[in-house]
C-alpha cells in the first residue's frame, strides 16, 4: 500500500495567468455596442420626453426643473458609453492547450478559466448587428448548466468557426474526461449554430 501523502504546493513555480497576452475582441464590435447603446438612449428619449409632457401639463415647474432633468440625462448618456468603453477594452479572450480563458468588467475585473475536459457543448451566435459586421458570440456550456456558461461576444464569425471546432475535438466520447468519475459513454456533444 502507497504511503499517502498532502505536500504543500511552491505557489512561486506555478503558472501565473496574469502573465499570458489576451487576445482582444474584434475592433468593429465597439459599433455593435454603440447601436444597442443608441436604440436605449432613443427609448430613454422617448419615455423622458412622455414624462415631460405629463409633468408639464399637470404641474407649474419652471424651466430649471426641466433644464436639470435633461442635464442628468445626458450625464448618464455619457456614463454609459464610458462605461462600455472600458468594458470593451478590457475583454479579451485565450485558447491554451487545455483550458480557455476569458476577460472582462468595467471597473473590476474578472477572469473566467474554463478545462477542455469541462465543456459539455459549443454554439456559435450570430446576433441581427453582429452579422452586420461579420461577427459572432462563442457560447461555452459547461457540466450542470442549462444555460451557457460563458459567452463570448465580437469574435471574428470564421474565427468563431475555427475555435469552436478546435474545441470539439475534445468532445469526442473517446477523449471525454474519465478523470471526474462521471459515465459519459452515452452522452454525445451538441454544438449547434444559432443564427437570429
Amino acid at each position: 500500500m502507497q504511503d499517502f501523502t498532502n505536500n504543500s504546493v511552491d505557489l512561486d513555480i506555478l503558472p501565473k495567468y496574469e502573465e499570458v497576452s489576451f487576445l482582444p475582441i474584434h475592433k468593429e464590435y465597439w459599433n455593435v455596442m454603440v447601436i444597442n447603446l443608441l436604440i436605449f438612449v432613443v427609448i430613454l428619449f422617448v419615455a423622458t420626453a412622455i414624462a415631460f409632457v405629463s409633468v408639464y401639463q399637470s404641474t407649474n415647474l419652471g424651466a430649471g426643473f426641466y433644464v436639470s432633468i435633461l442635464a442628468f440625462v445626458f450625464g448618464f448618456i455619457g456614463l454609459l458609453f464610458w462605461l462600455n468603453r472600458i468594458a470593451f477594452k478590457k475583454r479579451g479572450y485565450l485558447i491554451r492547450e487545455k483550458d480557455l480563458l476569458y476577460r472582462s468588467g468595467i471597473l473590476a475585473t474578472t477572469t473566467v478559466i474554463i478545462p477542455f475536459n469541462r465543456i459539455q457543448h459549443i454554439a456559435v451566435h450570430e446576433g441581427m448587428f453582429s452579422r452586420m459586421y461579420g461577427l459572432a458570440s462563442l457560447e461555452i456550456y459547461t457540466a450542470g448548466g442549462n444555460s451557457s456558461d460563458l459567452s463570448i461576444s465580437g469574435i471574428d464569425k470564421q474565427k468563431a468557426y475555427t475555435i469552436k471546432e478546435f474545441l470539439m475535438k475534445d468532445l469526442t466520447p473517446e477523449s471525454s474526461p474519465k478523470e471526474s468519475g462521471e459515465n459519459t459513454s452515452n452522452i454525445e456533444p451538441n454544438t449547434s449554430e444559432t443564427t437570429e
